[in-house]
């Protein structure tokens, strides 16, 4: 896995920013693990996107945040 070859100086408190192309919910549950953080764009056609999150925007400059892990 990606995270298991970073070099042991930044397994730990640092942030990664995903373009919605590499965002995958099992790296960020994998980086979530070793004390990382990550922030990115998620397309709503993804597979691993809760239901109640594939809402149709219908305000102009709307946003929705999703926040998981303990």
């Amino acid at each position: 896995q990606l995270v298991d070859q970073l070099p042991n100086n930044v397994k730990r408190g640092r942030n990664v920013t995903y373009d919605r192309y590499f965002i995958d919910l099992n790296l960020g549950k994998a980086l979530l693990e070793r004390k990382m953080t990550s922030l990115g764009v998620v397309n709503h056609k993804r597979a691993f996107v809760l239901d109640e999150l594939k809402v149709i925007r219908k305000q102009l400059y709307s946003s929705w945040f999703y926040f998981s892990g303990p």
